[in-house]
């Protein structure tokens, strides 16, 4: 799967099981999974990213087709035709529509919600009906402890799923602020089977993270803030399977090994000995290819292209006849700087942002990704060379540039960057 502790099936969740079961059946040929989130008048538009964010794991699954929608237009009936569905809660001060809260607490397919608004259906059925519903009862958000200045608070920030344990990032950043998301709702279970379990990392107390009843799926907290590589967002991308009652896609586990920024300036000894210790364990390899390398204070006319090293093409090919696939991985790995924000070399350097701004190049445009593209393209050509995907320098490019990789690569190895539309 794109992954809290499974709890014990007593007499008491006896019910919740049985239901479960009902759903356990085999899926229709495809499914429609409706993603609401707030709308454009909310405070930010983090609703509509992260409803983005959702349908990228959803695309997991080819049987998925994901519609989404505001809250705020909500109209009675809406529900009925989505096979699942799901409420992304980005915004504590979102106030939902009436309709919608009649009408999730009337579905009866699996549903999920993440984070805030849960109270809000609780008032609305009541305490009682809403313990039938979803198996626990809201009790309060949580941030976290007070620490002094520059240290990291306590707050629940340790995950345990299925024997496996997964942490929320936290940091203190240049200016002193904590960068973290430390909210989570404590709830009480009731009937509710706990899949996933929070601990405070101060003193130790622990709360449901994710529940289910019914096929009624509560996550505590919003996973898609702050993302790391052990981060509790994998326990967000298990449990879809879960949620659309669909089996693993296969028992293999797959990893990608990827040999970075190499370019002409590289380390060729260093290169063959990486080449030849992967081949002696039979391991399949890609090499992130930057075909034009630029020593930072210098101009891109004068960088060194690697049809301008012989032997580091003879490098590249032997990398090819022992297990390696090139991915391209933009033209210089950098772009010419401005005096506030200077270039910092290839490989060190974004190519299609701004890193000081955060925030797409001031020259950014279809034609200026196209050209770089365009260039990167050649110089393989030249060399004979084909690269199989695109690695977008740094991970980060704007919509448009997007766009541009898309027409010229099926595929793609790289971490992305989302903008929600605007209103």
């Amino acid at each position: 799967g794109r992954v809290p502790q499974s709890g014990m099936l007593s007499e008491a969740l006896l019910g919740a099981f049985l239901a479960a079961q009902a759903f356990a059946a085999a899926p229709p040929p495809s499914l429609k999974v409706c993603v609401f989130h707030e709308g454009s008048l909310t405070r930010s538009k983090n609703g509509k990213l992260h409803a983005i964010l959702l349908e990228n794991l959803l695309g997991h699954f080819r049987e998925v087709t994901v519609r989404h929608a505001e809250t705020a237009g909500y109209r009675a009936g809406g529900l009925a035709g989505c096979d699942r569905a799901a409420y992304v809660g980005s915004d504590f001060g979102t106030e939902l529509n009436a309709d919608f809260l009649r009408d999730v607490a009337a579905y009866r397919r699996p549903f999920l919600w993440l984070n805030y608004g849960i109270w809000q259906l609780q008032s609305h059925l009541g305490p009682d009906r809403f313990a039938q519903k979803t198996g626990f009862r809201f009790v309060r958000m949580e941030g976290a402890d007070k620490a002094a200045a520059g240290e990291i608070p306590g707050f629940y920030r340790r995950f345990d799923y299925k024997g496996a344990r997964f942490t929320k990032v936290a940091a203190i950043g240049s200016d002193g602020a904590l960068v973290a998301a430390p909210e989570i709702a404590l709830v009480r279970p009731d009937s509710a089977v706990t899949l996933a379990t929070a601990t405070h990392s101060s003193d130790g107390r622990t709360t449901p993270y994710v529940t289910e009843r019914g096929g009624f799926y509560y996550v505590a907290d919003n996973p898609f803030l702050f993302i790391d590589p052990q981060d509790r967002y994998l326990i967000l991308a298990d449990l879809l399977f879960d949620f659309l009652r669909l089996p693993p896609r296969s028992t293999a586990r797959h990893a990608l090994i990827r040999l970075e920024d190499i370019h002409p300036n590289y380390d060729l000894k260093l290169l063959y000995r990486t080449v030849d210790l992967l081949k002696e364990k039979n391991v399949p390899f890609a090499v992130s290819l930057i075909p034009k390398f630029v020593a930072r204070g210098r101009q891109e006319s004068k960088g060194v292209a690697l049809t301008d090293r012989s032997a580091f093409l003879k490098a590249l090919r032997y990398a090819q006849e022992n297990g390696g696939d090139l991915l391209l991985h933009g033209y210089t790995h950098d772009v010419a700087g401005t005096d506030e924000c200077p270039a910092l070399g290839t490989g060190a350097g974004y190519e299609f942002w701004d890193r000081c701004r955060q925030a797409p190049l001031a020259q950014d445009s279809g034609e200026f990704a196209r050209a770089r593209v365009v260039d990167a393209r050649r110089l393989l050509l030249k060399a004979g060379l084909h690269a199989v995907a695109w690695v977008t320098p740094h991970y980060a490019a704007s919509a448009i540039d997007y766009k541009v990789f898309a027409r010229y690569f099926e595929r793609v190895v790289q971490r992305v960057c989302y903008f929600a539309p605007g209103p």
